[in-house]
């Protein structure tokens, strides 16, 4: 695995955790692509298996949602994404 895989693999784990989800989520993402922000921030795209859903997320954990003008980015507070994939953990 290159080291760009290794690091979005790495920031999906700590994501997850830090979202209070089971990591074991994270065999349901495929990682897609990097992308730039419409800010300019980097963000690591990865893609639900089932739902195909996207969860993006920059270097910093912060959720991102595509807005659909101009392949742009947007921060989102919440990770509404995970709510379509797996109830969040809440012991």
């Amino acid at each position: 695995m290159d080291e760009a895989a290794t690091a979005a693999w790495d920031l999906l784990c700590r994501y997850l955790v830090a979202a209070r989800c089971d990591e074991k989520l994270i065999d349901d993402f495929m990682w897609m692509d990097l992308a730039v922000s419409a800010s300019g921030v980097t963000v690591w795209q990865f893609k639900h298996r089932r739902t195909r859903r996207y969860l993006v997320l920059d270097a910093s954990g912060h959720c991102y949602f595509y807005d659909g003008s101009g392949r742009c980015y947007r921060l989102q507070e919440l990770p509404a994404e995970l709510t379509h994939v797996r109830p969040v953990v809440t012991t």
